[in-house]
């Protein structure tokens, strides 16, 4: 799924049997009660729309700044929805409890302030996403979507999160298929344990790994990013395409 990239690198990715689809916006009300936040918000709710791609009957989303460590194939034996819950309380995932009878009426909660929102358990980050397509899964996604309340930061996980969790269809991933750096990962031995068995590292620092020079090393697994990068380049050498263009915010290379 794809939105705003030159069209010589789509090409290159129909040659190597890359299915590609146009990720347009949603038809909906900007959610952000931040107008700055509103773009990143549409493009964030956009990812909806894999539950239209009804020619496959699973499919395992993954943003594009992630890198692929191992194998994951047995992802695909997993039911929907799964995904991977925050791992510690400084992720950036809100949450809501009803408030009232109406779908909007919902009080926001402090994961610092409620025991029973527990790293490891609750909340979903949308990075991994395990899911079976369904036009009927959509229209109810985008019927409760358009009642939701305005958000500020991350709302398609959120809202996925709301909505499989109240409906006994959320199933957690271990955090190895979405390792990610937020605040201390509980405590070093986590953090430790959690790296060394990585099998999907997901990039969620501000700074990508392709606006990094590959000399920087202050950050996990750039190198892993870089060498899979290279690798990409040399097959693209090989079948006689070039090297991928740059796109903007990324380090050209040569």
């Amino acid at each position: 799924m794809h939105r705003g990239v030159r069209e010589s690198n789509l090409q290159r990715l129909r040659e190597f049997g890359v299915d590609l689809v146009p990720n347009e916006p949603l038809d909906i009300p900007l959610l952000s009660s931040d107008q700055d936040m509103e773009e990143r918000d549409q493009k964030l709710m956009s990812k909806l729309r894999v539950w239209e791609l009804v020619q496959y009957s699973k499919v395992v989303q993954m943003d594009s700044d992630m890198v692929v460590l191992h194998n994951v194939d047995e992802l695909f034996r997993m039911p929907e929805i799964s995904a991977t819950p925050m791992s510690d309380n400084d992720e950036k995932i809100l949450f809501f409890e009803r408030g009232g009878t109406r779908l909007t009426d919902f009080v926001r909660l402090d994961p610092n302030d409620n025991r029973a929102l527990l790293p490891g358990w609750s909340g979903l980050n949308s990075g991994v996403v395990v899911l079976e397509p369904s036009l009927q899964t959509f229209a109810e996604l985008m019927k409760e979507l358009a009642a939701y309340p305005r958000r500020v930061c991350c709302p398609s996980q959120e809202f996925l999160y709301n909505f499989f969790e109240r409906r006994n269809r959320y199933y957690r991933l271990p955090l190895v298929y979405n390792t990610r750096r937020i605040g201390n990962l509980g405590d070093a031995r986590t953090s430790q344990l959690l790296t060394a068995n990585a099998k999907v590292y997901h990039f969620v620092h501000q700074v990508k790994p392709w606006a990094t020079p590959p000399e920087n090393r202050t950050l996990d697994f750039v190198d892993a990013w870089w060498a899979l990068s290279l690798q990409v380049d040399n097959a693209l050498r090989r079948a006689g395409l070039g090297i991928v263009e740059t796109e903007p915010d990324a380090i050209r290379r040569t």
